[in-house]
């Protein structure tokens, strides 16, 4: 590295020398992240239904900024989840059965979502 910073001009020698190093990684580290951002995959969600489930517990964790309520739900397989509900309308709800709406991904994953109680109503 100093036959490289040596062909810089005087004054931007001492530079190069200390802050070369440092400058080379910031450098391979935007390439790299800028590539991960541009030729990753997204992880498509697919609507897969809804169901109803009962409600276990609610806590409210809002501040002065945001209004956010979570809540346990249990399904009807037995399994225990959690949803949040970002705004007053959607956390009445969450009275003692709600609806939710279940979303797979294309890995597989399921993910569960706060639905509104007329997707249920069949």
């Amino acid at each position: 590295m100093n036959r490289f910073v040596r062909m810089l001009p005087e004054r931007w020698q001492y530079p190069a020398h200390e802050w070369g190093a440092l400058f080379v990684a910031g450098l391979v580290f935007t390439i790299a992240s800028a590539a991960y951002f541009i030729y990753r995959t997204p992880d498509h969600h697919v609507h897969a239904g809804y169901m109803t489930g009962k409600v276990l517990s609610t806590f409210d964790t809002s501040d002065e900024l945001r209004f956010d309520v979570r809540a346990v739900v249990a399904l009807p397989d037995g399994s225990n989840i959690a949803v949040r509900a970002q705004s007053f309308a959607m956390a009445q709800w969450l009275i003692d059965e709600t609806c939710i709406e279940v979303r797979k991904a294309e890995s597989g994953r399921t993910y569960y979502r706060l639905a509104a109680p007329t997707n249920c109503a069949s």
